[in-house]
């Protein structure tokens, strides 16, 4: 619904002043830092922070984490914080993934050596495209089959410890 002038001179609604925006706006910012902070969230969190952070295809980490979050209502700077931080893991496992996933799919490894990528890049677009495609899902594969049930493990891991070490003690 439309909101009529008359309406807004008269009777003045709560944070219309710059301040009172201002501080509508550094309220909503302090509920989103302290959205998803209880210790199960919490290791929600940082189990899929960590499972979209080591996913093999760079460029949707940082997507699946934020539609994670939003969905899920964890905290957004918990989640792409360790997304961030799995970059390095990200990076070390790619190779060992791709060559691992290969054998699974029963295809040659990614060529790596000069000798390789030269005939490979003369042999044409589409035989790059599947070469890589096929690593590229092989690395996907073995991200599956390792990664979500070792997320299932540290997520419960994680939420008993934090339950123990964040909850309030229960004597009073």
């Amino acid at each position: 619904m439309s909101e009529q002038p008359s309406d807004r001179t008269t009777v003045p609604a709560a944070g219309t002043s710059p301040a009172g925006r201002l501080a509508a706006g550094w309220s909503a910012l302090a509920r989103q830092f302290r959205q998803g902070t209880d210790p199960d969230r919490l290791a929600e969190c940082v189990a899929y922070g960590a499972l979209f952070g080591m996913l093999p295809l760079p460029g949707l980490n940082s997507i699946l984490c934020a539609a994670v979050a939003i969905r899920r209502q964890l905290n957004m700077a918990i989640i792409q914080a360790v997304n961030w931080l799995a970059l390095i893991p990200q990076i070390a496992l790619f190779l060992p993934m791709a060559w691992l996933g290969a054998r699974i799919l029963n295809q040659p490894p990614i060529p790596l050596k000069r000798e390789e990528i030269g005939p490979l890049l003369k042999s044409g677009l589409l035989t790059v495209i599947k070469t890589l495609g096929t690593g590229l899902l092989g690395a996907v594969i073995v991200w599956a089959l390792i990664g979500i049930p070792l997320t299932w493990l540290s997520y419960l891991t994680l939420r008993a410890i934090l339950r123990r070490t964040l909850s309030p003690s229960k004597a009073s």
